[in-house]
């Protein structure tokens, strides 16, 4: 029998579970380790960038919460999940144009679109 098998010979003799090889302490040492080297590279990037919301998000949201709807609720009756209602109520995404026409739709709200010109000089008359 060889050094390899003689040591793997406790683990099933399978070749994968080398990485298991050492002892517990070795183990919870590297863990500790890494999980500090973690939380040091967090601390230096300790500032946290606010996000813009839309004020029209924020409407949509107040809409949502008063006819009484949970986030998984306009999901499902959206046909999408719970973490892209999510996403968008919180400033992190950009929604498409249907998908405003739908969230409003189930909100009981109504999406009006307006595009007018910027006052100002480089306005088109």
């Amino acid at each position: 029998m060889s050094i390899v098998e003689d040591m793997t010979e406790g683990f099933g003799g399978e070749s994968g579970s080398m990485f298991r090889w050492g002892t517990k302490k070795y183990y919870d040492s590297y863990y500790v380790e890494q999980r500090k080297k973690r939380e040091r590279s967090s601390k230096k990037n300790t500032t946290t960038k606010l996000r813009q919301i839309e004020p029209y998000v924020v409407t949509l949201r107040s809409f949502r919460l008063r006819a009484g709807l949970k986030q998984q609720t306009v999901a499902s009756l959206m046909k999408t999940k719970q973490s892209a209602i999510s996403r968008f109520e919180s400033g992190r995404t950009k929604p498409t144009t249907s998908f405003l026409e739908r969230y409003a739709q189930i909100i009981g709200a109504e999406l009006i679109l307006i595009i007018q010109p910027k006052p100002g000089p480089d306005s088109i008359n």
